[in-house]
C-alpha cells in the first residue's frame, strides 16, 4: 500500500480524544470499516485479525481461557509487524495482572498447577509470588499498589478505567515512524476501541455493567 493510500485513510478519519472526555463515538463502526476497506488486501487482513482478537466486542462470553489462550498464540504467530506485537504484548501484560488481581481477591486460592489463565512472560513469576501485595512486580507496574486498593473498595469500574488509560497512554506514546502508516492507523484503532468500551460502560445500566466487569475475574480477556 502507498504512502497516498495511507494519507487517504487516515486523513479521512476524525479525532479522537482522551476516552473519559468523549460524549459520543467520533466515528461509527459502520462508517470505520467503510474507511478501512479502503486499505489494500494486505493491510486490511492484519487489521482484521488484529480486530476480531482485540476488540472485546467481537469475543464470546462463553469462551473459555483455554480458547482465548489458543486464539493468542494462533494471531500472535502470524503477526509479522514488530510494532503491533508490541502493542498486543503490553495490553496483554496489564490485562494478566488485572486479571491476577481479580481472581485472587475474589477466589483467594493460588492458581492451581498448570491451569492456563493468563498471557505472556508474567504469568510464571505471579503464580510465584501470589501472595505477595504485588506480585513483588511494582518496579515493572508501579501502579499495581493503586490497582489493589481500587479492588478493596470494590470500585471495579475505577479498575476498568485504570486498565484503559494504561493501554491509552501507552499507545500515545508509542513511537510511530511516520505520520501516514499502518501504525499509526493501528493505534487509532486501538484508541478507537478504547472509547468505544468506556461510552458502552456508561450506557448500560449500573447492575449489568458491574456484571461484566466481575466476569473478567473468571474470564480472561
Amino acid at each position: 500500500m502507498t504512502a497516498s493510500s495511507y494519507y487517504t485513510v487516515l486523513a479521512s478519519l476524525p479525532y479522537l480524544p482522551y476516552f473519559e472526555y468523549a460524549k459520543f463515538l467520533p466515528i461509527n463502526a459502520q462508517r470505520l470499516e467503510k474507511r478501512l476497506k479502503m486499505l489494500g488486501e494486505e493491510d486490511y487482513q492484519i487489521i482484521t485479525e488484529t480486530q476480531a482478537f482485540m476488540f472485546w466486542q467481537y469475543h464470546s462470553m462463553d469462551r473459555t481461557n483455554e480458547e482465548f489462550i489458543e486464539h493468542y498464540r494462533r494471531f500472535t504467530g502470524s503477526v509479522n509487524t514488530s510494532s503491533l506485537l508490541k502493542i498486543i504484548e503490553y495490553r496483554m501484560d496489564v490485562r494478566t495482572v488485572i486479571v491476577a488481581l481479580r481472581r485472587r481477591y475474589y477466589q483467594h486460592a493460588a492458581v492451581p498447577p498448570n491451569e492456563n489463565w493468563g498471557i505472556g512472560r508474567w504469568v510464571r513469576p505471579i503464580e510465584k509470588n501470589w501472595n505477595a501485595p504485588d506480585f513483588n512486580l511494582q518496579s515493572v507496574f508501579p501502579w499495581i499498589e493503586q490497582a489493589v486498593n481500587l479492588l478493596h473498595q470494590e470500585q471495579v469500574l475505577a479498575l476498568e478505567k485504570l486498565f484503559l488509560d494504561l493501554i491509552w497512554n501507552y499507545i500515545d506514546r508509542f513511537p510511530v515512524p511516520r505520520e501516514f502508516c499502518l501504525d499509526a492507523l493501528v493505534v487509532y484503532l486501538f484508541k478507537w476501541e478504547i472509547i468505544y468500551r468506556w461510552l458502552q460502560y456508561q450506557m448500560e445500566p449500573a447492575a449489568v455493567r458491574l456484571e461484566q466487569l466481575l466476569q473478567q475475574a473468571r474470564e480472561y480477556q
